[in-house]
């Protein structure tokens, strides 16, 4: 598959999906926007902290639990930025539409690198010793 996490498409697009919400989160205005800008950042950097955490343990379930995180995180990020917009939150609209677009993305990896290591898992238990 890859030698090294940083060669996952998954794990790349989530670290750029990072740097694109790290301003979004900075232009918030409004009651609590320090604290929203918080979340959506922590949610955000949590996308690719749990894929790279998930691969260090291997090609077992655990790697799985830490892609179905990372995929939760992502889940979280994408209602932020959607809650940024209607509410009117963000200044910059055209990025924060970018990033909604780079979220859906970034799931849909996440999801087939999730359905590659299951598969992965099962070859290796039916494989002889």
């Amino acid at each position: 598959m890859f030698k090294d996490i940083t060669e996952s498409e998954a794990f790349k697009l989530g670290v750029e999906l990072f740097r694109m919400v790290s301003p979004i989160a900075r232009s918030f205005r409004g009651p609590d926007a320090e604290k929203a800008a918080a979340q959506l950042l922590q949610a955000a950097e949590s996308v690719p902290a749990n894929i790279a955490e998930g691969y260090g343990k291997g090609y077992c379930p655990d790697f799985v639990r830490y892609l179905r995180i990372a995929l939760s995180s992502a889940g979280e990020v994408h209602g932020r930025l959607i809650s940024s917009l209607v509410g009117q939150r963000s200044t910059l609209i055209e990025e924060t539409q970018l990033a909604i677009r780079q979220v859906r993305r970034t799931r849909s990896l996440i999801q087939g690198l999730i359905r590659y290591v299951e598969r992965e898992i099962e070859r290796r238990k039916r494989k002889p010793a």
